[in-house]
């Protein structure tokens, strides 16, 4: 009951810190603006592509799950070989080559979810990878992939940098999204940036041949126009504590200036309200509120008892858990994401999950909603309802909330508790 159908008056803005639908004269910052609090859930991979038939009916049961927003995550990751596919929103041509059938398919969830009362969270860069041979950008020594994701390469680089923001607006205007009330909020980049790159090692590692020589004409200019000079700075260089920070500012400019031009993209294509987040405050932290402050708002992720890979990655037959609880430990990872917030800001959670076989996982929803309802929080995204069109599994896995009978039962009464504040705001 807490849900209704869409309308041009549904639209979401930034307004006091919070999140707001437009209301019915249909212009910002006026008295009809009224709040809303998000809370959702993660559709990944081929999740994002439902066959027509099957949209309404995920529509339906999402919104007597308590959902009022769905975040389009892993659109990009696997580019399809055959449109048929329906995998990703991109086929295996030159990037941004989108896949008509992908896009035909996300529309008509869209229109499902908006007779619904879904929102959506589109996510932009994710998971491609560049093709040096096919995108034409340079390759790195000796040949082979480019690192993970491109990471953090596409930060940087020109040419990836353009190609991403002709991605934005080509996705924006195939999926009708420009002023479409259905879209409520965008992020640019999923976990990275440059100052995280930096914080990490990975600039020294991942960064070579002609990446770091573009890398290194972007420094000179800088450095010219602020007083500096020298090489690459690493974490661990012992240096003046002027020059690493000058070095510093010169990553945030780097971040900011990608930020802003993917912001402009989206704003193009989509509208001017639209609010629009850049990566996770886990992945730059501090310094992400400087190459941030172009933005609308932030986003933050975490996992209590994430699956640890001893040996490789994602391997679903070799993981452990630790099978710990979120309340057991005094909810310590609660308490650090409250202090990833940025005041003045909304701020949502777009990844959470405490996942199966994990034996307190039922806890996580209700905890976390009652904690985020206190902090006065905006947006919720469990991770995730389904990697897959497995809309009909009852098997429960990985992180998939469509089959998990321990958190499902609970689910519907968070999702109350959070969207009506029925635990109030902490006062100052």
């Amino acid at each position: 009951r807490l849900n209704r159908a869409l309308t041009p008056a549904d639209q979401i803005l930034v307004r006091g810190g919070h999140f707001s639908r437009l209301g019915k004269d249909l212009k910002p910052n006026t008295a009809d603006d009224s709040p809303i609090r998000f809370f959702g859930t993660n559709l990944c991979f081929a999740g994002n592509f439902p066959a027509p038939a099957d949209a309404p009916r995920i529509a339906k049961r999402m919104r007597r799950l308590g959902i009022n927003l769905v975040r389009l995550h892993h659109t990009d990751t696997n580019p399809d070989r055959e449109e048929s596919r329906a995998g990703s929103l991109l086929t295996q041509g030159p990037y941004p080559t989108l896949n008509p059938t992908s896009v035909a398919r996300l529309r008509v969830l869209l229109d499902a979810f908006k007779a619904e009362g879904i929102y959506i969270n589109l996510n932009l860069h994710i998971g491609y990878e560049f093709r040096p041979e096919i995108d034409r950008v340079p390759p790195v020594p000796g040949g082979g992939r480019l690192p993970t994701h491109s990471k953090p390469l596409h930060i940087f680089y020109p040419r990836m940098v353009e190609l991403q923001t002709q991605y934005a607006e080509q996705v924006i205007s195939a999926l009708k999204l420009k002023n479409d009330p259905v879209l409520a909020m965008v992020e640019i980049d999923n976990e990275t940036s440059l100052s995280h790159a930096w914080q990490t090692g990975q600039i020294d590692t991942l960064v070579s041949g002609e990446y770091r020589a573009e890398l290194e004409r972007q420094w000179k200019d800088f450095a010219a126009k602020t007083g500096g000079a020298g090489p690459l700075v690493g974490p661990k260089d012992n240096l003046p504590a002027e020059q690493i920070n000058r070095f510093l500012m010169f990553l945030i400019d780097r971040d900011r200036h990608y930020l802003t031009a993917m912001r402009d993209a989206v704003r193009r294509a989509a509208g001017k309200l639209v609010p629009i987040a850049g990566t996770q405050m886990d992945f730059g932290g501090l310094l992400n509120l400087d190459s941030h402050d172009v933005l609308d708002y932030a986003d933050a992720h975490f996992y209590i008892d994430h699956y640890n890979f001893p040996h490789q990655r994602w391997d679903s037959r070799d993981w452990r858990i630790r099978d710990s609880s979120s309340v057991g430990t005094g909810l310590t990872t609660f308490l650090n994401e409250a202090a990833s917030r940025q005041a003045g800001r909304p701020y949502t959670l777009s990844e959470y999950n405490q996942a199966f076989p994990n034996s307190y996982g039922n806890e996580i929803d209700a905890t976390l909603a009652a904690f985020a309802s206190f902090q006065d929080w905006d947006g919720l995204m469990h991770f995730a309802y389904a990697h897959g069109r497995n809309w009909d599994d009852q098997t429960p896995s990985g992180f998939n909330l469509v089959s998990d009978t321990a958190k499902l039962p609970l689910f519907g009464q968070s999702a109350w508790l959070f969207r009506t504040a029925a635990v109030t705001p902490g006062q100052p």
